[in-house]
């Protein structure tokens, strides 16, 4: 394998002499851990590679590959990280892609087991497949989600505009001096910027065109790769899926279902069930369920949104903004730690974090927000960026400290 590890060595040397070292993500202390395997997960783009690379220049007994390389997939993955620490003394190894190893479970569960004094940190698109697969290794892993970029980040990253973050409780209990202290700091600009481009790491290399391709091809690599990985599906149903982001952004929220997205596409309900499912777990969607009667949760019903904005305007020249001011809500607020995030009939969206129950409507022109604005936790959300009464600037979320 000496011959294998040097043309990886080789792959190694110069992708580490192109990554960018000046700007890292806050979750990279979190990989800096104890744990003996660490797996980052998400969808493509979000800057997993990055950080793998990042990791690997801090520390020289390391080593960083590629699992969708030849040379590694023909040979067993624990066979050759296993020659890698006996024959160069590595104590860290980083692993990208790792969903391209057929038996990544197996291979893995050998290294944990054989190899106890190797750090693994490993990157994928989904943790799902190694916990359908042994639910017993599942549970050593220290999972990391890796999000795309929020308000704060985009602003750190392409503007050196560096901004406190703040806990959920400092966002609802006192926006107006949060607002006031920030206002200057930001602009009605970025936050445009933001929700039609940058919510992507690599947007900071790329001109318009460039980022729409590279998004575009992401989100077939998403299709045709990455739901393959995780389960199985017919190459007839990949493409059909292929239609489903386009569908996703010229529908209203209210008339998007499972069942109308399985009619779109020409393709089973259940197929689309489990699609959408896996889409949500990556990061590309975000389904949230309807608090309703036990029909309503027999039926599935859900909805429907883009994990992010800037998929929407990728899709749709004038996306649906109420669609838009729901989905960034929703991709700050989700990355806290929250027990449940649900969709009640008598407002948008029903939070439970820290044992409360938290009551939030996503504010637009013409909206009657008047039952929340009394309710006891309840909170109007507003696409504004100054503060009002009664209501929260939309921005304030992506100051959030997870």
């Amino acid at each position: 394998m000496r011959n294998e590890y040097h043309m990886l060595l080789e792959i190694e040397k110069s992708l580490l002499a192109k990554v960018d070292t000046t700007h890292h993500r806050e979750v990279v202390g979190n990989i800096d851990r104890t744990e003996s395997v660490v797996g980052m997960t998400g969808e493509r783009g979000v800057g997993k590679t990055t950080i793998l690379l990042q990791q690997r220049k801090k520390h020289e007994d390391a080593f960083y590959f590629s699992a969708n390389q030849d040379v590694v997939t023909s040979h067993w993955l624990f066979a050759f990280v296993h020659y890698v620490q006996k024959e160069f003394g590595i104590k860290r190894v980083y692993i990208d892609e790792i969903f391209g190893i057929a038996d990544r479970s197996r291979e893995l569960q050998n290294i944990i087991d054989s190899l106890p004094d190797l750090q693994v940190v490993f990157s994928g698109s989904s943790s799902i497949a190694l916990h359908n697969n042994t639910a017993n290794l599942f549970r050593r892993i220290y999972h990391i989600k890796i999000w795309p970029l929020t308000f704060s980040e985009f602003l750190a990253l392409h503007h050196d505009i560096l901004l406190p973050r703040y806990t959920l409780d400092e966002i609802l209990h006192d926006a107006t001096h949060i607002t006031a202290r920030h206002i200057w700091d930001v602009s009605e600009q970025l936050w445009l910027e933001y929700q039609q481009q940058w919510c992507y790491p690599y947007s900071i290399w790329s001109s318009h065109a460039s980022f729409v391709s590279k998004l575009s091809n992401t989100l077939k690599q998403i299709i045709t790769h990455d739901l393959p990985n995780i389960t199985s599906f017919q190459t007839v149903s990949l493409q059909k899926l292929s239609n489903l982001f386009y569908f996703i952004a010229h529908s209203e929220p209210s008339d998007l279902n499972i069942l109308s997205l399985s009619k779109k596409i020409w393709l089973d309900k259940n197929l689309v069930d489990n699609a959408l499912h896996y889409l949500w777990e990556i990061g590309v969607l975000h389904i949230t369920h309807k608090h309703g009667t036990l029909s309503d949760k027999i039926r599935k019903q859900v909805k429907i949104l883009f994990g992010n904005p800037n998929l929407y305007h990728l899709y749709h020249p004038h996306p649906n903004m109420w669609s838009v001011r729901e989905s960034i809500f929703l991709s700050h607020i989700k990355r806290l730690d929250i027990v449940d995030i649900a969709v009640p009939s008598q407002w948008d969206y029903t939070v439970l974090h820290a044992g409360k129950e938290l009551y939030f409507e996503i504010w637009w022109p013409n909206k009657w927000s008047k039952q929340i604005v009394w309710k006891e936790h309840g909170y109007v959300v507003r696409d504004d960026m100054h503060w009002s009464s009664h209501s929260i600037p939309l921005w304030l979320f992506g100051l959030l400290h997870a």
